[in-house]
């Protein structure tokens, strides 16, 4: 849970931080295309508001920690340091207009995914659970795609969810699964 702990802690110091800090970190369009590469991973930790990082750090905290325990700390943190740029650039791509981006969601997404793989792989009497959670996250993805419920979020008036995010992270824990096989389920020993 160390590194649940450490991300948690690490937003909620930059959402105490002044405004002029959390514009440094930020996603700016313009400061990453101009090679102030840092940005890809800290515009995921740094959040528009109180009420906006309150959510967020909650959200990602219980899904690191759940992530952390399921994949270890080793794959959960490798995760996170390839995830953070990966999921950045491709929203840079995937959304030209997009000029700022803040907020540690797309990683919630990100290891949510993940960390369920693995449940879903080690502990298939959850799978029902995981499902019915998975369909809240995509029904809520594409309410956020489509404008719909748009006082159902944790952003400040005049900024919109970045819905793109969410799938670019969950996308990318998807191909990580892939590529990393989560452990199947124990068999129990046949006498």
């Amino acid at each position: 849970m160390r590194i649940a702990l450490l991300l948690a802690l690490v937003c909620g110091v930059l959402a105490c931080a002044a405004e002029n800090v959390g514009q440094l970190l930020a996603l700016d369009r313009a400061g990453a295309l101009h090679g102030q590469i840092w940005r890809l991973w800290t515009g995921h930790l740094v959040h528009y508001s109180a009420q906006h990082a309150a959510l967020d750090i909650t959200a990602l905290f219980v899904l690191a920690a759940i992530a952390e325990r399921e994949m270890g700390a080793r794959a959960t943190g490798a995760l996170l340091l390839l995830g953070a740029p990966v999921i950045s650039l491709c929203l840079l791509l995937a959304a030209p207009g997009m000029l700022l981006y803040k907020g540690s969601s797309a990683l919630s997404a990100m290891l949510g995914v993940a960390g369920g793989a693995w449940i879903w792989r080690r502990a298939p009497r959850l799978r029902a659970a995981l499902m019915v959670v998975g369909g809240v996250a995509l029904v809520k993805t594409l309410c956020d795609a489509l404008g719909y419920l748009p006082g159902f979020s944790s952003v400040p008036g005049g900024v919109r969810v970045a819905w793109q995010a969410h799938a670019i992270g969950a996308a990318f824990a998807l191909a990580w699964v892939m590529l990393v096989k989560p452990p199947a389920a124990p068999h129990a020993a046949h006498p």
